[in-house]
């Protein structure tokens, strides 16, 4: 089962409702970003997903995310601007997240 989404982003996060730890790679200043966003399922707790943002200043990232339980995510990314922006060398990010998910009743 594969997911293909097509969304505006927020803020300076490369995927719609997550964001890395780096605050996204390649994200333009605040405001909407259009992005497309694939996503498969690996095993029932893993999930790997693509995206890729629509405007000029394109940049992509590739996610792995690890349910460790039902609590607990790992989260690891790694990301990259375009090839055709200012600065001398592009700028690429990578990020290993570990998620605590808790609930007030």
């Amino acid at each position: 089962d594969i997911k293909v989404q097509s969304a505006p982003n927020q803020g300076n996060t490369m995927s719609q409702g997550a964001s890395s730890g780096a605050g996204g790679p390649g994200a333009s200043g605040g405001g909407m970003v259009p992005a497309v966003r694939i996503e498969k399922g690996i095993t029932r707790r893993t999930k790997l997903s693509y995206s890729n943002t629509l405007d000029q200043a394109q940049s992509r990232e590739l996610r792995l995310e690890q349910m460790l339980d039902e609590n607990i995510t790992l989260n690891a990314t790694a990301g990259d601007r375009s090839r055709n922006n200012t600065q001398a060398r592009p700028g690429d990010a990578f990020g290993l997240d570990l998620r605590y998910r808790f609930s007030f009743e």
